[in-house]
């Protein structure tokens, strides 16, 4: 029943996403990141992407239901602990409640911003089409690669070189 459930919420997601953005020009590398502002996860604060140009910056888009996502969060968190003045991280949780976040963040330690996608809007914007997707975006606000899946430590210290690299 369990493994029913949980083969329906990814048809359900993946629907979503190919419903939404199906006929959406993909973004690639090159192209500027799209701006957005949104809010972070625990406070009043927010975020604005455009606010950050001049530092090299990682989007990772992620839900606590994605397994792969879960497993990838260890090591996105040893990221934003050993670069945390090269390297801007910030993890889009995509359409789920800020209590849904508390529960998953009382449980696993995350060192860097959790910013709210409540309604899909950041996600659309990329053109998230799965998840985990990770954006890569340097110091000029292009971004430099998209990654479709779980990272490992090695891809991700590679693609976070060649971010940091750039205009350096």
């Amino acid at each position: 029943m369990i493994r029913f459930k949980i083969i329906c919420k990814i048809f359900i997601v993946a629907f979503l996403f190919i419903g939404t953005s199906a006929f959406a020009t993909a973004l690639k590398a090159g192209d500027k990141a799209p701006s957005f502002s949104t809010s972070i996860y625990g406070g009043d604060e927010t975020i604005d992407l455009s606010s950050l140009k001049g530092k090299a910056v990682l989007l990772n888009f992620w839900a606590t239901w994605c397994t792969p996502c879960r497993v990838e969060m260890p090591v996105l968190n040893e990221l934003a602990k050993s670069n945390p003045s090269d390297v801007v991280l910030i993890a889009v949780n995509y359409q789920q409640s800020p209590e849904m976040i508390r529960r998953y963040l009382a449980k696993n330690e995350i060192d860097f911003s959790v910013a709210l996608d409540s309604e899909g809007v950041i996600s659309k914007m990329y053109k998230v089409t799965a998840l985990p997707t990770t954006i890569f975006i340097d110091r000029s606000g292009n971004i430099t690669d998209i990654h479709e899946g779980m990272l490992t430590r090695e891809s991700l210290k590679e693609k976070v070189a060649k971010i940091v690299a750039v205009d350096k």
